[in-house]
């Protein structure tokens, strides 16, 4: 059963930064045999969430003493997915899923990520704590 201790890519609020952490998580979760679903699961993460965070958590702020945390754990075949940052709350909970029925040049722009994050997870919880928000995802692998 797949299992290691956490890790943590500290980056900061520009969206540079995004490439780099999802590379640096892909060979490290590919360095420890974790599945495809699992890396997939991780790299759509980072790329939604710190996405969404930057363009609308931190809008209109200076960033310079700020910054989005990463921590990627698996214990008991569970991967474990925590963003935190110091933004604005945002609740990614709170955003009504995205009606899938309408065609899509009727559709408006945005919440299909999240959406396909709440879908592809098996946990996805979110805490707004100490001036930070934490979002947590996890998703059994075996």
């Amino acid at each position: 059963m797949l299992e290691f201790a956490a890790r943590t890519w500290r980056m900061r609020p520009e969206n540079s930064e995004i490439s780099r952490v999802n590379g640096d998580v892909e060979a490290w979760l590919a360095g420890h045999d974790v599945p495809f679903a699992g890396i997939y699961l991780a790299n759509l993460t980072v790329e939604e969430l710190v996405t969404n965070c930057i363009k609308y958590g931190y809008a209109g702020m200076d960033t310079t003493d700020k910054g989005i945390d990463v921590t990627i754990s698996i214990a008991s075949g569970e991967l474990t997915i925590i963003l935190t940052d110091d933004a604005a709350p945002f609740d990614p909970l709170a955003q009504a899923a995205p009606d899938l029925s309408l065609p899509i040049e009727e559709r408006p722009i945005g919440g299909l990520g999240i959406h396909m994050l709440r879908q592809m997870s098996t946990g996805f919880a979110y805490a707004f704590e100490n001036g930070r928000n934490v979002v947590t995802i996890t998703k059994q692998l075996a």
